[in-house]
């Protein structure tokens, strides 16, 4: 009569069905994780255009109650957006933009009797640490009652 031996699985065989297994793993599992991130950096852009509509209504209401100054209105250069233009927003810990605004040249109505009226661009701009940019651009309507003097600088 035969007898059957059991055979016993050697430790070697074991390894090499795991590192088989980790192998096909790897190229199942790259695509989820780059759709992960790339579903991450979209969430980071719809984010940061929120964030820019509520820092422009900000700015804009702002102007509105005369805390902008024409001279700062004219300045065209960037500015840091502060917490007074932040209020309504909440940030994360760790949000990876620096955020600036500034105002172009303005497209006025031809000179004549007050009032005047202005089309001001507004750029806000978010750096992030590495990467390129953010770049949001509006327009804000202004009246002036009296006389409208542009800087010719740009």
């Amino acid at each position: 009569m035969l007898r059957k031996t059991k055979r016993h699985i050697l430790l070697l065989e074991v390894l090499i069905a795991l590192a088989l297994v980790a192998l096909c793993a790897f190229p199942l599992l790259a695509p989820q994780l780059m759709m992960i991130r790339s579903e991450r950096l979209f969430l980071d852009e719809i984010e940061s255009d929120r964030i820019a509509n509520i820092i422009f209504v900000n700015i804009a209401q702002q102007m509105y109650q005369n805390r902008i100054t024409w001279e700062q209105l004219q300045n065209r250069e960037a500015v840091p957006v502060g917490q007074d233009l932040l209020k309504g927003v909440t940030l994360t810990k760790n949000w990876p933009y620096e955020m600036t605004y500034r105002f172009g040249k303005p497209q006025t109505k031809p000179s004549g009797k007050p009032p005047q009226f202005a089309l001001f661009p507004v750029w806000i701009t978010m750096t992030p640490k590495e990467g390129k940019p953010l770049n949001f651009f509006y327009e804000l309507f202004v009246e002036k009652e009296q006389e409208l003097v542009v800087n010719e600088e740009e």
